[in-house]
């Protein structure tokens, strides 16, 4: 936090600026704060205007730290693939955060973000903490390069932690109800995605599942079956490479 800790107003002979103007030119350096140091007596209206001035600089502090907030916590719902409607979604992130953390033993990035994660904090004070631990900065103090960078480092972490979530799979460390999606072609490479199904999920399957169906209904399945798990198989890889181009413009 930079705050310049010896400034004149117009009240002493040395200035000539009022507290309005000396914000202004603090705001354009770069400044968090700045503490008045008047050489005179200051008389009461210009006391008064000075407590008006500070309140208004808290309120609105207060207001940009609750956007950010806000902000920070959509960016880790898009990293977890979570819906923004999803009622409890730390509870999620965390249970997920905890199965992956076994594997993750040599690579002190992903680590240090993921036992950030399952700290124990209050809300206000976890996300402060994720915050700080990608950007290397607390978020109040961010500017807009920090914005960026945490919004790109949250990219490559969803990425990692999907194929962290692959091996964590295969060694049995996640028990809930999970699937893993893996198309190979030998000319577009590999697609996977790790899908986590949640109880009131199931009925929805359901219904897709019957669509899907009514879809392939005129198919003979012994005879076609190449064909429909072709179509299935290409309509799912275009689903993969769609959800994470939206990610990154969510992002």
């Amino acid at each position: 936090m930079k705050i310049d800790m010896h400034v004149h107003t117009k009240n002493s002979k040395d200035s000539n600026q009022n507290l309005q103007e000396i914000v202004r030119i603090g705001k354009k350096r770069g400044l968090d704060g700045v503490a008045i140091t008047d050489h005179n007596k200051t008389n009461e209206n210009v006391a008064k205007d000075f407590v008006k001035l500070l309140k208004d600089a808290l309120i609105e502090l207060q207001r940009k730290e609750s956007d950010l907030l806000g902000w920070i916590e959509n960016i880790l719902l898009h990293t977890f693939s979570l819906p923004e409607t999803h009622s409890d979604y730390r509870s999620s992130i965390v249970e997920r955060a905890n199965c992956v953390l076994p594997v993750v033993a040599f690579d002190p990035e992903v680590k240090s973000f993921l036992v950030r994660v399952v700290d124990d904090l209050v809300h206000k004070a976890w996300l402060d903490s994720i915050g700080t631990v990608i950007t290397k900065r607390p978020p109040l103090s961010w500017t807009d390069d920090d914005l960026l960078k945490f919004e790109q480092e949250m990219i490559a972490m969803s990425s990692k932690i999907a194929k962290y979530e692959r091996l964590a799979l295969a060694k049995g460390y996640i028990h809930d109800e999970l699937i893993q999606i893996s198309i190979t072609s030998n000319k577009k490479g590999e697609s996977f995605k790790i899908i986590h199904q949640t109880q009131s999920e199931k009925k929805q399957v359901e219904q897709v599942k019957e669509q899907l169906s009514a879809v392939f209904k005129n198919l003979d399945p012994n005879e076609n079956i190449d064909l429909i798990l072709r179509s299935l198989s290409e309509y799912a890889v275009k689903l993969i490479k769609d959800h994470k181009a939206v990610k990154q413009e969510k992002n």
